[in-house]
């Protein structure tokens, strides 16, 4: 009921209209969290909290909205167009004993009606909390995100002309057999949410459900997990749920305790910034083309998709009953076309974007996990003997690095040393590791 940042997303507003309003500031502007504002009702604090419904009238709003539903309908047959309802047939639908109580519903409308003006959108990560802005720093926010990110870079060409020639080249590359262009898709509209921890950072967000593409990509998206889960677990760190970590755990247990006498651990944990809106084209397409061949060099030709339903299997046939085949050939040309042709709309200003994938594409978690995959694989075989004193898990973009080492060997410790700062320059140099944690630990 109160955000509304996609519309100053999309409208590009940039005029400050926060002087003389009573609320507080940061550096002359209106910044703060809504839920430490005293005035704020206990409500609003939580923005999932759903206001009571107004219980006036409800009997005359459920026939009318009835009669709204059944109108139009006589093609079915006749007299079918002028079908009625009765009173006693609304009132048996309704519950008598419940109270009419709106307070709740007009107290947000009071809010919303006192923060007129002002930019209202919850934080990233925590949907419950509200940052309560002024329009400047929220434009200002998009242009740090978007407009002035080099990973970006502006398009004269209006939206439909974009859209024509997406089009134009996704019939001619065959890829009407993966999913219909939708004729009334359109661009995804970018929009940024504040960070929880920094409110003064900005996280961008491009929603690509709108698109015409958007059934071939999720057919995509499922192909490429199918090839990720397909990966030997043991020559590489991605974790394909946090419900699997347990089992992940264990086996880690069970290796290093049999590696050396008196083992202890080095454990460091990392986080992968910017592992989306940083991530070149180049390295993701070579990353995909290194799967495919790994695949074909097991006779594999392809994946099969079910129809219906969720899963997607690797095949060396072409016709498997309830499965969509999709070849790795179609495969590779569906990622670059999907790499070429990352158009969004942010402040109005069609973008296309020419590093990093979008936050919002079902193919781009599968593809950036594979990248990621790819380099711990390359970690991984580079150790030769030390490998077997090395293990870890990744999720996303939070990794753990595993490394044994011998108490009674000094020489043993900086080797386990040597293997975390070997294992830090392993992904591309697009992406930081972030050392979040390091401890040893038996």
């Amino acid at each position: 009921m109160i955000h509304n940042h996609r519309r100053y997303a999309a409208d590009g507003v940039t005029r400050c209209t926060c002087a003389g309003k009573p609320f507080p500031k940061v550096e002359g502007h209106v910044h703060f969290r809504l839920s430490q504002w005293s005035r704020c009702p206990a409500l609003a604090k939580n923005a999932k909290n759903v206001p009571g419904e107004d219980k006036r009238n409800v009997s005359e709003r459920l026939k009318n909205e009835i009669a709204t539903a059944l109108n139009g309908v006589d093609w079915l047959g006749e007299q079918l167009g002028a079908v009625g309802v009765r009173e006693e047939e609304v009132a048996a639908c309704i519950e008598g004993s419940r109270s009419v109580d709106d307070t709740g519903r007009k107290q947000i409308l009071r809010l919303k009606q006192e923060l007129t003006g002002l930019v209202l959108c919850p934080l990233d990560r925590n949907p419950g909390e509200t940052l309560v802005l002024c329009p400047s720093l929220y434009a200002k926010g998009m242009r740090t995100a978007f407009i002035s990110n080099e990973g970006y870079e502006g398009c004269e060409k209006s939206e439909v002309e974009v859209l024509e020639e997406s089009k134009d080249a996704y019939v001619s590359a065959g890829f009407q057999k993966l999913g219909k262009w939708k004729k009334d898709g359109r661009l995804g509209r970018a929009y940024a949410l504040p960070k929880h921890k920094d409110t003064e950072k900005f996280r961008p967000i491009c929603p690509t459900f709108c698109e015409p593409s958007t059934n071939a990509c999720k057919m995509m998206a499922r192909c490429l997990n199918a090839m990720l889960f397909g990966l030997p677990g043991n020559e590489h760190l991605n974790l394909k749920a946090v419900s699997d970590m347990k089992g992940r755990l264990m086996k880690i247990n069970k290796k290093m305790e049999n590696v050396c006498q008196s083992t202890q651990v080095m454990v460091a944990s990392y986080d992968i910034k910017d592992m989306f809106s940083k991530l070149p084209h180049a390295t993701i397409v070579r990353a995909v083309d290194w799967c495919i061949w790994w695949y074909k060099e097991r006779g594999l030709t392809g994946v099969h998709v079910k129809v219906r339903g969720k899963g997607a299997r690797m095949s060396k046939s072409d016709v498997v009953d309830r499965h969509r085949f999709v070849d790795f050939n179609c495969l590779m040309r569906y990622v670059q076309f999907d790499l070429e042709n990352c158009y969004t709309v942010a402040s109005a200003v069609v973008l296309r974007q020419i590093v990093g994938i979008p936050m919002g594409k079902p193919s781009s978690p599968p593809l950036a996990c594979l990248m990621c995959a790819k380099s711990e694989w390359d970690f991984l075989s580079s150790l030769g003997s030390q490998r077997r004193y090395v293990a870890g898990l990744r999720f996303v973009d939070d990794v753990s690095c595993f490394v044994a080492f011998s108490t009674k060997r000094q020489k043993s410790r900086e080797q386990a040393e040597q293997i975390l700062k070997r294992f830090e320059r392993s992904y591309d140099p697009a992406l930081t590791l972030k050392r979040t944690e390091i401890e040893d630990g038996k």
